[in-house]
């Protein structure tokens, strides 16, 4: 077993001793009951945590209809909007699922932090083939394993900023080539950097994450990134939590 840090999400720990069932609500957001029955059939059928998505401040009221009808923790799946996450945070949602590039400034990004670290609550940023930025499109061509990894770790390195690191990282496609090259991708970056993590000082500081990609039971390690801004070494590492998504 890796030595990689915990990840909490309500009851559920992430460290890689456990694939956890993952399933996304698909009733509409305005339909409260329509959504808690889902998440109590999810549950009966095995699911260990569920993600609503919260469109706008109208959904937030998901949150604690469905906390009150199961058990299993509840991710906000947001988008764009940072005061949303803010809201779903002080709702009583186990974890946040937000993309801090997606959202405006630094300011906003502190804000979503604050709110989550306050409440103890892990970030999940979710990277795919369709949410690539236009910049890393138009320097890799299309959405090979590297952008998505890129992507993914420049997102991360947002939150990190501000010394947060109870991370999850969902890199996803939904081609199972592709797929298997982000594993060989992430694989190989290990292997190049490892050497200048061997050779650091011990006292070095690593932030360690957790990485879902798809919805395969894959576990594997993740690179160490050498940080150009602070020049610390991160090291990362990998486990799904996606069985069903």
């Amino acid at each position: 077993m890796r030595n990689v840090k915990p990840v909490r999400v309500g009851d559920c720990v992430l460290n890689g001793e456990h694939i956890y069932i993952q399933s996304m609500l698909n009733a509409r957001s305005d339909d409260i009951e329509g959504s808690v029955r889902q998440a109590v059939e999810l549950e009966k059928a095995g699911c260990e945590i569920i993600r609503a998505a919260i469109p706008n401040m109208s959904a937030v009221k998901l949150i604690p209809a469905i906390k009150e009808a199961v058990k299993i923790p509840l991710v906000a799946d947001i988008h764009f909007d940072y005061r949303l996450a803010i809201e779903s945070a002080a709702a009583g949602v186990d974890k946040i699922r937000i993309n801090p590039g997606n959202i405006g400034g630094m300011d906003r990004v502190k804000k979503v932090v604050d709110a989550c670290r306050a409440r103890n609550l892990p970030i999940r940023i979710g990277v795919n083939s369709g949410s690539l930025e236009k910049e890393i499109l138009a320097k890799y061509g299309s959405p090979t394993p590297e952008a998505l990894v890129e992507s993914a770790m420049t997102h991360a390195a947002m939150l990190e900023h501000f010394d947060f690191d109870d991370i999850v990282i969902s890199i996803k496609s939904s081609d199972v080539r592709l797929r298997s090259a982000i594993i060989r991708s992430i694989s190989e970056l290990q292997k190049l950097v490892q050497s200048e993590w061997d050779s650091s000082s011990p006292r070095s500081e690593s932030v360690r994450f957790y990485v879902t990609v798809s919805a395969k039971r894959y576990e594997f390690p993740l690179p160490t990134i050498l940080s150009g801004r602070s020049r610390r070494l991160r090291t990362f590492s990998a486990v799904s939590e996606n069985a069903v998504e």
